[in-house]
């Protein structure tokens, strides 16, 4: 049984867009993407039984959460929906003062409950942070956060393994000549993603950065291209991934997006120390 979820849902409500999306919303995200990775690619057995597994693991864990250490226990609860609170986090959390990068922010909805990411890097201490928003019936998130800017601010973090999510603790003051883009190859950024999963696997969207990366289309979707060959399938229709290739120019770009696990979905581009390309996020 899990929290905040009704022992005995009602019986023929159970679909992906019913009864457990509109009373345990934790799940959309996961939900969405065993309905996404279902029939897709001649391996999709294999890949939906690795996000059941995921949940299988969110269970067990659950089931002995006592016996887990608090930072562990910290992620369950979250991943549940039964975050910290916010005043707790702002008196107790984990506090970083830096000029922090918006490396790019998306928006999804479902069932009429918007959802903004927006995605940060520390510039002195290195740290990447995420700022999660919600807001039912419509967009309605705060203008003043804009991708390719350079805040100074203080972050408090909420508690976890691999400490991510974050709130902002005091007024951001815009910093216009502290950006400075961070770079990565493919590699450094597997290599984090891989650590990052393994102290929290339940923790997705995960973000890439990738500094070598150009655009291309191909036979089976678009792809990312490294300077060593490499590829990484890109979730982007064409509407945005022309402009993007414009932008780029043929030659290699520093990409930031998030990744689900399968594909990467563009969110920013940047050319050097200049933002040459965004998802369009229409906030209000």
């Amino acid at each position: 049984v899990w929290p905040r979820c009704p022992r005995n849902p009602p019986f023929g409500a159970r679909s992906r867009r019913g009864w457990w999306t509109r009373n345990c919303p934790v799940w959309r995200f996961r939900l969405r993407q065993l309905e996404w990775v279902a029939g897709r690619g001649h391996d999709w057995p294999a890949r939906l039984l690795a996000r059941f597994g995921q949940l299988q693991l969110l269970i067990d864990a659950f089931r002995r959460i006592g016996e887990l250490p608090d930072r562990v226990q910290a992620d369950v609860r979250a991943t549940l929906g039964l975050a910290t609170d916010k005043t707790v986090v702002i008196a107790q959390g984990e506090r970083i003062a830096d000029t922090w990068l918006v490396l790019g922010q998306s928006v999804d909805e479902e069932d009429r409950l918007w959802v903004r990411r927006v995605w940060l890097h520390g510039q002195q201490s290195g740290r990447r942070a995420l700022l999660l928003d919600y807001s039912h019936g419509g967009r309605r998130f705060d203008l003043s956060i804009v991708t390719g800017t350079a805040l100074a601010m203080t972050l408090a973090f909420y508690p976890g393994a691999a400490p991510l999510r974050a709130i902002i603790t005091d007024t951001p003051q815009l910093a216009p000549n502290a950006r400075i883009t961070p770079v990565s190859t493919l590699d450094a950024a597997l290599a984090d993603l891989a650590a990052a999963v393994s102290a929290n696997p339940w923790q997705w969207p995960q973000s890439l950065l990738i500094s070598d990366g150009v655009p291309v289309p191909t036979t089976a979707g678009w792809r990312l291209r490294t300077g060593a060959g490499q590829q990484l399938p890109l979730h982007l229709p064409d509407e945005a991934a022309w402009p993007l290739v414009a932008e780029s120019g043929g030659s290699p770009i520093t990409v930031f997006g998030e990744w689900n696990g399968e594909t990467l979905r563009p969110l920013s581009a940047s050319f050097g120390e200049a933002l040459v390309w965004r998802e369009k996020v229409d906030a209000t």
